[in-house]
């Protein structure tokens, strides 16, 4: 939901959109090009939660306000 709140990461929408439709696509496409495709994806997402959970926003640790004056 924090994606929806504060707003995806560049990649984020094609990673959730690939990780949606592989259940649909990976039994003929694995075995057409012998390439299992499943594994590859899960690696992908799990890279990608990885991420959004380690990505910070830049935070002020003063508020802004006028400089104090000497």
């Amino acid at each position: 939901m924090e994606g929806f709140q504060k707003g995806f990461l560049p990649y984020e929408e094609a990673v959730l959109s690939l990780a949606w439709i592989v259940p649909r696509v990976s039994l003929p496409v694995s075995q057409s090009a012998k390439i299992p495709i499943a594994p590859i994806v899960i690696i992908v997402l799990m890279t990608a939660v990885l991420q959004r959970a380690g990505h910070r926003e830049t935070v002020p640790l003063v508020p802004p306000g006028p400089a104090p004056s000497s």
